[in-house]
Formats: structure tokens, sequence, C-alpha cells
């Protein structure tokens, strides 16, 4: 699997998505932009769904990774997933 061309690069594969404890998460194994895993849920609390997306990245190719990829990660998702303070 890879993201759409509008958002930051990723590639992996999914490991497992909507187990039957917990149906609305994804685990995806990643081998770019570094090897890692990402994990998503989205959990409804009073009235509203909260998209929780939890990066991990390991090796050397790590720290690189992050520093590249943070500041766009940040951006696209304000961008598609606003706070209710914005």
């Amino acid at each position: 699997m890879s993201t759409p061309a509008d958002a930051p690069p990723l590639t992996g594969r999914v490991e497992w998505a909507g187990q039957a404890k917990w149906p609305e998460e994804l685990l995806v194994l990643l081998d770019g932009p570094a090897p890692g895993f990402v994990h998503l849920g989205a959990h409804p609390m009073g009235g509203q769904v909260f998209l929780s997306l939890r990066f991990f990245l390991f090796g050397d190719q790590a720290p690189a990774a992050v520093a590249r990829a943070e500041a766009s990660w940040r951006a696209w998702l304000t961008r598609h997933f606003p706070t209710a303070s914005a």
C-alpha cells in the first residue's frame, strides 16, 4: 500500500485491519520513509470521533525521515482534520 498523491509518502503493507476487539483500528508495517509501523484508530467519544495516528520509525534512517516528514504530516492532518477550535 502507499498513500495517495496528496498525502506525505508512506509505503508498506496492512498487517491487520478491524480486529474483533478493535474494529476501528489499522496497523501498517512500513517500508518507507523508514522501517517501522503506523497505528491508526478512530475513537468515538462524547458525540465526536477522535482520530489517533501513531508513527514508530526504526533504524539509522529514522531521525532523518522524521525530520523530513513531520511538518508535512502535521499540515496534511490539519487540512483534513481541523480541530474544533480552528
